[in-house]
């Protein structure tokens, strides 16, 4: 087996991290749409909702993840599905914290609108803010629990 230099292991990560975070922006375009449907047509508390949105973008994420960002690891399919919706899971959990945090305690509720200046953006609540906030905290999480667990080839 080949010795992979620091310097060509950090550089590895560094890409890996870029496409997880590519592949995890388009996870977020499924998921916001997901949350958006719950919201609008269901009227579901944003909190709620992030439960389905979550189900269908982690199994999007997945995949993708599987056959570009980690394409060199192999490993089993079903287990590593499992361990990363276990991560994604507790990833959800960083989430929604984030979300109730920022909710409850700085009113980043659906009622106030971004603004920026002087500028009032009527069409994003805070709370939508919240949600990608959220995401990109759990996004951190997600990423080191897939490189280091979910698709880390196990030793026989």
């Amino acid at each position: 087996m080949t010795q992979i230099s620091p310097i060509s292991e950090r550089w590895k990560t560094i890409v890996q991290f870029f496409l997880f975070g590519i592949i995890g922006g388009s996870g977020v375009f499924v998921d916001t749409a997901v949350l958006v449907v719950c919201d609008r047509f269901f009227h579901m508390d944003l909190r709620l909702a992030a439960i389905p949105a979550f189900v269908v973008a982690v199994s999007w994420n997945f995949e993708l993840n599987r056959v570009i960002t980690f394409r060199e690891q192999k490993v089993e399919r079903r287990t590593s599905y499992v361990s990363f919706v276990l991560i994604c899971a507790l990833g959800l959990g960083v989430r929604i914290g984030s979300m109730h945090l920022l909710i409850e305690y700085l009113g980043m509720t659906p009622q106030k609108h971004l603004a920026i200046g002087p500028l009032q953006m009527a069409w994003l609540p805070l709370s939508y803010v919240a949600n990608f906030i959220g995401i990109f905290n759990a996004s951190l999480f997600n990423f080191l629990g897939s490189k280091y667990l979910v698709f880390t080839p196990k030793q026989p």
